[in-house]
Formats: structure tokens, C-alpha cells, sequence
């Protein structure tokens, strides 16, 4: 069963990557990435931060699973802190409870874990937040075995993000060479 539901999620991950990949709507990539991976993944929500490239200041480009304001907000402030980090030292950073973790104990009554992933050169962040509780089938929140396929997700997503600013400048240049 362990060995289907793997097969499964690699088949998703898979055909998922083609349909980013060739996206020719750069303004759709954020949205089709979050919901993506927050439903392979198997978690309540799915955040893409990603470097402004006028600015270098990081933004939230999609947030899929948030609920009401008064939690967006909070789920939102969690994510920031928590993408500071990983921005700042290149390396994912995974709390399986976060009511018990000192740094995000103030979020605890909004998020029970979450795992903020690193996009590759600093580029951004993606942060999935409150995986599915322990079972026999799952023998911790975000496993190694899902760090490695969010692994392969957050691939996907780098050269989906890398074809639509290409797609994005080229547009730009078509409409300047027209002037």
C-alpha cells in the first residue's frame, strides 16, 4: 500500500511538472504551483515567496488554503519569519510542533507544522503548512520521503518560474520592437 501511494504521488508529480513547465501564462504559475503541491503534498496549505526582481524584497505571489482574514494574517506573519530564515541561511527548515518551538510558539493555536522549502539562488521560498496528522501510513509530518518529493516539486517549479520570466521579457520585447 506504502509502495502504491508513492508510485502514485510520483505519477502526480510528474504529469503536474509537465503542465507547469509548459504554462504560457506566467501570471498562472504561482497559483497552479501552490495548489499543486498542496494537494500532493497532503497539506491544509501551500505559500510561494518569491524575490521581487526591481526590488530583491521577497513577496507572497500565492497563498492557497488560507481561511479567514484574522488566520490569513496570522498563517501569513508565520511564513515571513519563517522564509527569513531559510532565505538567510539557504537551508529548509522543517517544525513538526509549532506550539512547542520557541521561535513559532506564537503561532501555535493557527499552524500545528510546516516545512518552509528554499527556491534555488535565494530566488524565494515555498512553505506548506499543517500536513495531514501521523498514521501508520505516514510515520511523521513531512517525512524525509516528503522532503524528497517536495524535492522534485519545488524543481518543477524553478524552471516554471525560470520559462515564464523568459516568456514574460520575450512579450515585452515583441511589444517594444512593434513600437
Amino acid at each position: 500500500e506504502v509502495s502504491a501511494r508513492r508510485m502514485s504521488r510520483l505519477s502526480a508529480i510528474n504529469e503536474f511538472g509537465v503542465i507547469l513547465v509548459s504554462s504560457l501564462a506566467p501570471e498562472e504559475v504561482p497559483a497552479l504551483a501552490t495548489a499543486m503541491t498542496s494537494f500532493i503534498m497532503g497539506t491544509e496549505g501551500c505559500i510561494l515567496r518569491l524575490r521581487d526582481e526591481n526590488t530583491s524584497e521577497s513577496a507572497v505571489r500565492d497563498a492557497h488554503g488560507l481561511r479567514d482574514e484574522a488566520s490569513s494574517r496570522e498563517i501569513l506573519e508565520l511564513e515571513k519569519s519563517a522564509s527569513q530564515q531559510v532565505l538567510s541561511t539557504g537551508r529548509a527548515l522543517l517544525v513538526r510542533d509549532v506550539a512547542a518551538n520557541e521561535l513559532f510558539r506564537d503561532w501555535g493555536a493557527r499552524v500545528k507544522t510546516f516545512l518552509c522549502f528554499p527556491l534555488a539562488g535565494g530566488g524565494g521560498t515555498i512553505t506548506l503548512f499543517n500536513k495531514d496528522p501521523e498514521s501508520p501510513l505516514t510515520p511523521a509530518r513531512f517525512s524525509q520521503e516528503d522532503q524528497d518529493v517536495l524535492l522534485h516539486l519545488v524543481r518543477y517549479i524553478e524552471k516554471a518560474i525560470g520559462n515564464a520570466e523568459k516568456i514574460k521579457k520575450s512579450r515585452k520585447l515583441v511589444e517594444r520592437d512593434e513600437v
